[in-house]
């Protein structure tokens, strides 16, 4: 499930992590970089660029049952990003100031 969009770069994932993304080309949706990974709280979560896509930024993904502000706020802790990278958010979820 798709928790947000946020407002950072291949380079600076891949530094924040600690990993190189992978990379790849989809036919009809273009070439991507990722990274999958899980949190302390269980959840398994992807973040995902598509370079071609009109909304630049990582998609948030993370698996139906950790879905939540949680999953999203143990992300943004991680990349050491606050809400002001946020682009857009899952309409489900609610965030506080971070």
């Amino acid at each position: 499930m798709e928790l947000a969009l946020l407002e950072i770069g291949p380079a600076y994932v891949e530094a924040m992590l600690s990993m190189n993304l992978l990379k790849g080309d989809e036919e009809g949706l273009g070439l991507w970089k990722a990274i999958g990974f899980s949190m302390e709280n269980g959840a398994m979560v992807e973040l995902v660029l598509h370079e071609a896509s009109p909304m630049a930024g990582f998609v948030v993904r993370a698996d139906s049952l950790h879905a939540t502000e949680e999953t999203l706020i143990g992300v943004l802790r991680l990349l050491g990003i606050g809400k002001k990278f946020v682009k857009w958010m899952n309409p489900q979820l609610c965030l506080p100031e971070i």
